[in-house]
């Protein structure tokens, strides 16, 4: 049985509010001055190639205010589907960035999972399944590859089966 479209769209609702918040919660005069953002950035100063560019204004500037206008635009962006793609790419980037430079858990990896939700499940599967058929063609060359290719196909299998109800969800929208 199909999952009910307004289950979809309460989960995305309810990042889109998480987002909002975010954003609302940046409009302050510490983060509009990049407090926060040069106090953890100073710390990764350390870092081999990027760490000295870093303490620098602009780079605090742009990354205080690029994360004010992702939180604030970043849902608009991703449930208009001419800017669904680049408004996801944005996102990685903010995720991973803040994954790694801030380390403030799982909501970086939380919000690029439920950042799936805008696309439709077809286009999931046909990406799953493109990339199953690459994996394919390098097990032929390499036999010692079929048992984590059998483990492979069944991971696929069971995203697949979660993906199935989304797929024929979004096909009646």
């Amino acid at each position: 049985p199909a999952t009910p479209a307004w289950t979809l769209w309460l989960l995305r609702l309810q990042m889109g509010v998480v987002y909002f918040y975010g954003g609302v919660a940046k409009i302050s005069p510490d983060w509009l001055h990049g407090v926060p953002i040069r106090d953890r950035l100073v710390h990764r100063a350390d870092l081999s190639i990027i760490g000295r560019f870093l303490e620098g204004d602009w780079v605090v500037y742009g990354v205080a205010y690029g994360g004010l206008l992702l939180d604030l635009l970043v849902v608009p962006l991703l449930l208009w589907r001419r800017t669904r793609v680049p408004a996801f790419c944005l996102a990685l980037v903010f995720h991973f960035l803040n994954a790694s430079w801030f380390h403030i858990g799982i909501f970086p990896w939380l919000a690029l999972t439920a950042i799936l939700l805008v696309f439709a499940s077809a286009v999931l599967l046909a990406v799953v399944v493109d990339y199953a058929d690459k994996v394919d063609e390098i097990a032929k060359n390499h036999p010692s590859t079929q048992a984590v290719l059998g483990y492979y196909r069944y991971f696929l299998f069971s995203i697949s089966l979660q993906i199935a109800p989304f797929a024929v969800l979004l096909a009646v929208l």
